[in-house]
């Protein structure tokens, strides 16, 4: 194959009621059809869709409201998109022999190694899919998701093209200290709203040049808007590239690693070939699809990340108020991306409101991955104006796994598990253990119980909504002490520790 086009080749996979294909945006773009995406991932799925939006930013990005309004609205002529792609064609191709898309045309295969044909430099793509095994290593962290490293043996062009936009945009860096992260740091969560079907969701994500004039600094002075696989980032330490000076098209595409994609001789794709070496960049570049904090974006202090991540310890749901408002001047705190503001205000005036979340959740170190999260939260019209209903529903959440604690340091006082060392109390093994085991339990139940409130929430209501998590508590109590119960000596302490909690739960919402 000479070349894999993203703007005329069919690489978008898709469903409607249960008939798969994969179509091109052409025909995603100019037809109607009750398209949804369809990956074996939900991590993949969210990847596309987010690669979608930013090409169709980049290509056919809406002067105005009205603009935007009659993208969305009616599928576009196939004479107008043909003539839009037309300034873009060499960017958008996965094998440009100069500039292959989101890759570095420089990067050469190296002598083969000793343990087979491949070059030394060569690397299976299984690496681009943040979770999979990676074959070429013997880490633990790279078989995140599986036991063995041969789940999958071959792929398609435009898996591989989202795999590619994904890692660089969302994921960690592909060797450690060898390589840079993106423009976001590492593992950043992403926020992107969910339409009636696919071609509506495209729309609804893109930003109009008019707000984006408003509420950004993307178009003054001179940005550089040539894609990295065009004009290389800077490798040179003393010599960091100004986040300030880079354009919209190439902050959305931002390959901080020199990579390409290698060919076999039996012109099969079986990997990608790398060169090490750090990018480096200064300040930080305000992306529309992450929540952000304004204080520390403005602060500029690179030890300080502004960019919102997702939390092992925490579920999604106790971030939800950074995902859909934004903070007040001068509150500390990530506030909603600029693609929700922007939804609020153009497509989504008046409104239900269908927001995906997803991010990777970090491990104990720089590459390692603890966990993947996807969520989908909807909310009614006039959630615009329910910060404070969500921060009381987030807060009775909160406040029952709270409660559980003090449950368990109660029954841990009556054991006298917790002991004072020098004025200060400390916990033996086994209350860690059982502190560990409740907020892990809560917080798994928590997800669901979440998500059954948000499907009838009733913002005139929202009080009642406590009792779903004090249940939850109960039942979580019940789980991890019943074991206890059978023995006499620890009866009196499960006894205390339910009599704590029960206190605790009865407390919550009474501020309010």
């Amino acid at each position: 194959m000479t070349g894999f086009n993203l703007l005329t080749e069919e690489w978008i996979p898709v469903q409607k009621q249960g008939h798969f294909e994969t179509i091109s945006l052409k025909r995603l773009l100019c037809n109607d059809e009750e398209w949804q995406l369809c990956l074996s991932r939900d991590d993949m799925e969210m990847a596309a869709l987010q690669l979608i939006v930013c090409i169709v930013q980049v290509v056919f990005m809406p002067d105005d409201e009205d603009d935007l309004f009659a993208s969305y609205s009616k599928p576009m002529k196939e004479a107008d998109y043909e003539k839009g792609i037309l300034p873009f064609m060499e960017w958008f191709d996965l094998l440009h022999p100069e500039y292959p898309f989101m890759q570095c045309a420089d990067v050469k295969a190296k002598d083969e190694n000793s343990k087979g044909n491949t070059p030394k430099n060569w690397t299976s793509f299984q690496k681009l899919f943040v979770g999979l095994p990676e074959i070429t290593s013997d880490s633990p962290s790279s078989k995140a998701f599986f036991n063995t490293v041969d789940e999958i043996n071959n792929t398609w062009y435009g898996e591989v093209a989202i795999a590619i936009f994904q890692q660089a945009t969302n994921g960690f860096s592909l060797g450690g200290s060898k390589f840079a992260v993106g423009l976001k740091g590492s593992m950043p969560s992403t926020t992107l709203i969910q339409d009636s079907n696919l071609r509506k969701s495209i729309w609804a994500n893109v930003l109009n040049k008019e707000f984006l004039q408003q509420n950004t600094s993307l178009f003054d002075g001179n940005k550089n808007n040539n894609p990295t696989w065009v004009v290389l980032p800077s490798f040179d330490k003393n010599k960091p590239e100004s986040a300030q000076s880079i354009g919209l098209l190439r902050g959305l595409f931002w390959q901080p690693a020199k990579i390409k994609l290698f060919v076999d001789e039996k012109q099969q794709l079986s990997g990608f070939l790398t060169n090490p070496g750090m990018s480096y960049f200064e300040g930080f570049w305000k992306h529309p699809h992450t929540p952000i904090d304004e204080i520390a974006f403005k602060e500029n202090k690179s030890s300080k990340k502004p960019f919102l991540s997702l939390r092992r310890d925490y579920p999604v749901w106790t971030e939800m108020l950074s995902y859909f408002y934004t903070k007040n001047a001068g509150q500390e705190g990530a506030s909603r991306a600029l693609v929700v503001s922007h939804y609020e205000q153009v497509i989504g005036r008046g409104k239900t409101i269908n927001l995906v979340v997803g991010g990777y959740v970090k491990g104990g170190s720089q590459e390692s991955l603890a966990a993947r999260k996807h969520e989908l939260y909807g909310i009614s019209s006039g959630w615009e104006a329910q910060i404070a209903e969500m921060n009381m529903l987030i807060s009775y959440g909160l406040d029952a796994q709270k409660a559980l604690d003090y449950a368990v340091y109660s029954f841990g006082k009556e054991l006298n598990e917790i002991r004072t060392v020098r004025n200060r109390e400390q916990d033996s093994n086994l209350m860690k253990k059982l502190k560990e085991q409740t907020k892990k339990h809560y917080f798994a139940g928590s997800e669901s119980v979440f998500h059954s409130i948000m499907r009838k929430l009733d913002v005139n209501e929202v009080s009642n909504y406590k009792n779903h998590f004090t249940q939850l508590a109960m039942v979580t109590y019940d789980t991890i002490f019943l074991p206890y119960e059978h023995d006499p000596k620890l009866l009196k302490a499960v006894v205390a520790g339910r009599r704590t909690l029960t206190r605790n739960l009865m407390k919550i919402g009474e501020n309010n």
